[in-house]
């Protein structure tokens, strides 16, 4: 099991391979959650389809469906690319 240190202002220090999972950088935001049982779960940040849109637009030529965009990610996430 993993620990993370809890520092004099509450942030918590989190251990490298944890931060390496969840693709944390510094000065990234990470989703948390604690439960009524006191379980904590870490998510990566995630990103409003405000903050995303259009970012692409102009830059490529490849035209793709929504199902093979769909395809493309689940396979990176199944080679752990993502």
């Amino acid at each position: 099991m993993n620990t993370a240190l809890v520092l004099s202002n509450g942030d918590l220090r989190l251990p490298a391979d944890i931060a390496a999972k969840l693709n944390a950088k510094p000065g990234d935001v990470v989703g948390i959650e604690a439960d009524a049982d006191g379980t904590v779960r870490l998510y990566p940040k995630t990103f409003s389809p405000d903050e995303v849109f259009g970012c692409l637009a102009g830059r490529t030529a490849v035209k793709a469906t929504i199902e093979e965009m769909d395809e493309a990610i689940a396979d990176a996430c199944r080679k752990g690319e993502m």
